[in-house]
């Protein structure tokens, strides 16, 4: 399996308050901001070096998928810059590189 495109995070110029799940997030946490941004986002590195925003739901997705792979025989390699889909079973690979290795 071969991962383009899939991150389950936003860009590094994301902003918190323009993301996807922000208004539920401040519906559920009565519009404390401050509570929003300390307990459902995070910033983190993605294995390619570039930061990234993700937030509670997407680490859920992302929970869920890892848990996934690891049930499955087969190789995994994330190909997607931002993103937040890595540990065990995935291995992380610019797109260029594991198109060479196929052609071989």
């Amino acid at each position: 399996i071969i991962l383009v495109g899939l991150d389950f995070s936003y860009g590094p110029d994301a902003k918190p308050q323009e993301t996807t799940y922000w208004s539920g997030f401040m519906k559920q946490r009565k519009d404390n901001e401050e509570e929003v941004l300390k307990l459902d986002y995070r910033w983190d590195m993605s294995p390619f070096g570039h930061k990234v925003l993700t937030d509670a739901v997407w680490d859920q997705y992302r929970q869920i998928f890892l848990k996934g792979i690891a049930n499955v025989k087969v190789e995994t390699i994330n190909c997607s810059q931002y993103t937040t889909i890595f540990g065990k079973g995935i291995r992380t690979a610019e797109l260029a590189e594991v198109l060479k290795e196929l052609k071989k």
